[in-house]
């Protein structure tokens, strides 16, 4: 599977955000729950998309980096921000919160469509002239 534009991936976080928006059972250290409905974000989206519960899967999925590898692809992210979003402490620490999960995935996908700043043009002088130009910055 090829990575996705980012703006497939930014419209499948929303989306996963919506799912989450409602859901009555969430915790997001597990991928499912004991009587088989999905727990964490990642558990949520893969039901979505028509994962059912297989133990197997998910345990392999869980102990590996395949997890997020698998997540990089599917919403376009660096290694970095699928494991801030999709590891146990993910979504911002959400534990069993749905809703405070779905708020930080829409501000991930906010904060990554803000426009970058300029920047910062130095014409190169003397050490002294650039000094003066950083403590005038700062």
């Amino acid at each position: 599977m090829e990575m996705v534009s980012q703006d497939v991936g930014d419209s499948r976080l929303l989306e996963l955000s919506d799912i989450l928006d409602v859901t009555q059972h969430y915790a997001q250290n597990h991928f499912f729950f004991p009587f088989g409905s999905p727990s964490c974000a990642l558990g949520h989206w893969l039901h979505h998309r028509g994962f059912r519960k297989n133990k197997e899967i998910a345990d392999q999925l869980s102990q590996t980096r395949c997890l997020y590898n698998w997540a990089q692809r599917e919403f376009h992210l660096e290694y970095h921000q699928a494991y801030a979003l999709f590891s146990g402490y993910g979504c911002g620490n959400a534990g069993s919160n749905g809703r405070q999960a779905a708020a930080f995935i829409r501000q991930f996908v906010a904060s990554r469509n803000r426009p970058k700043p300029e920047p910062i043009q130095i014409s190169f002088g003397t050490l002294r002239e650039v000094s003066q130009l950083y403590l005038e910055a700062v």
